[in-house]
């Protein structure tokens, strides 16, 4: 299913924005369990020859890039923790003007010290990009544990380090805001570059109940959810970080409540579910925003595969759900595809995700091989309540014993009802009900 983010003057780099509505931009890595300095390309693209033997970008940056006209003005390769001008890389940049986007490689000692070191690089890569760019301040597009340490730095956790409006937009795409746990948390002790990640640890105590989100920066969230993945967590460890008690983070519906994508839990990477988000949007009235994509791969591999969370960073599923999240907020100039927080478009995810949770309890499913909502009515009980009468296909391969796994369709109908919170994301799943039948 597809868905259903100068002062110090240089020869070729970019001086302003080409787009003042489109920003600038900085994609940042996450972290990497081998050291090396080629993050930037491994997570949003390498540039290569492609299949007409000419040199493109390929991933997200190529998306950005050969699909949207952006232009790249060149990847960041830090010293120690110091982004200066002089450290662009602008191999397979944009050179004749101004340039929209740049991305952040991490150096060999921020990989081998953690999150700490990279909070520090990734401020003097934002400051590089201003002083670059005349920009008053950037878009961080934040992939994995560098969103942990963007708020480190953005919310003053390190000593030191000082935070004062540089980022207009912090986009997080699979982050653990609230820490990882089950099978992942042993890789939090096991190595020091993660172990600011711990669930238990300190950190993030501080930058989820005690330190408070910049005011006058956007926040949005992207959840990577594959429903057939647990990995030995229920999802329980990130109670202490979490805004609601257990009973109503029990009422939020499945979608919002369980799956994984092979290291982050769906809870962890809710940023809206945190008392701090709780704390800005009491005081700014704006919403923390959250979006649910689940990459087409993860609906395709097996739902036991743990490297999801990595490959999915190169799914064209993911790169349109950041696109989205990077628009401006007027609804008047957005399609129904980019308007990604209203009770519509939550209400298809939540028939698609119920759909396939039961076809894979009553089928003993061991992989979905496609599924897709023939209907969604959609009615308004409230300003913040509606009732949704849904009908999904999904076929999928079921386990059996001493035989190969069967091949078979099934369409399921059901009806539920949806509490929606001031800012139309989903909080109560009041009622639901479900029956499956072949064709």
């Amino acid at each position: 299913m597809r868905w259903l983010l100068m002062c110090v003057a240089m020869p070729g780099v970019a001086c302003a924005a080409a787009n003042d509505d489109r920003g600038v931009t900085l994609l940042v890595q996450g972290a990497s369990p081998i050291s090396n300095t080629k993050g930037a390309e491994a997570t949003w693209g390498e540039y290569e020859v492609g299949p007409d033997n000419q040199l493109c970008w390929s991933g997200f940056a190529g998306y950005l890039v050969h699909r949207h006209g952006w232009k790249l003005g060149g990847i960041f390769r830090p010293v120690g923790e110091q982004v200066l001008p002089q450290h662009l890389d602008t191999m397979g940049a944009y050179q004749d003007g101004p340039a929209d986007f740049y991305m952040l490689a991490s150096s060999v000692s921020a990989q081998d010290d953690g999150l700490i070191s990279r909070a520090r690089e990734l401020a003097s890569a934002v400051d590089a990009v201003c002083a670059m760019t005349g920009a008053k301040a950037v878009r961080c597009i934040c992939y994995s544990a560098s969103g942990v340490a963007a708020r480190f730095w953005m919310q003053g956790a390190i000593d030191g380090l000082g935070y004062d409006g540089q980022v207009s937009h912090l986009v997080t795409l699979a982050t653990p805001h609230a820490g990882i746990a089950g099978l992942a948390r042993p890789v939090s002790k096991l190595w020091k570059r993660y172990e600011t990640l711990d669930v238990e640890g300190e950190w993030l105590r501080k930058i989820n109940r005690e330190l408070d989100l910049p005011q006058d920066c956007r926040f949005t969230s992207i959840v990577l959810q594959s429903p057939g993945l647990t990995i030995g967590d229920s999802g329980n460890a990130y109670l202490r970080f979490l805004r609601f008690p257990q009973e109503q983070i029990d009422a939020l519906p499945p979608l919002l409540r369980n799956g994984h994508d092979g290291v982050v839990h769906t809870l962890s990477a809710q940023l809206h579910l945190t008392p701090t988000a709780a704390r800005y949007e009491n005081a700014t009235d704006r919403p923390v925003e959250v979006v649910v994509c689940r990459p087409q791969q993860m609906q395709l591999e097996d739902a036991n595969d743990l490297t999801l969370h990595t490959r999915a960073v190169g799914d064209e599923t993911v790169w349109r759900a950041l696109m989205c999240a990077m628009q401006t907020r007027s609804a008047a100039r957005l399609d129904d595809e980019q308007r990604l927080m209203e009770q519509r478009r939550w209400a298809t995810q939540i028939a698609l995700h119920m759909a396939e949770t039961t076809v894979r309890r009553e089928q003993l499913a061991t992989r979905i091989t496609s599924s897709a909502v023939l209907g969604v009515e959609h009615t308004q009980l409230g300003r913040q309540c509606s009732r949704i009468t849904w009908r999904c296909r999904v076929r999928c391969e079921s386990w059996r014993l001493f035989a190969k796994p069967e091949l078979g369709e099934y369409e399921v109908r059901g009806r539920l009802e949806v509490v929606f919170d001031r800012f139309q994301r989903p909080m109560m799943l009041r009622a639901a009900s479900a029956e499956t039948s072949q064709p």
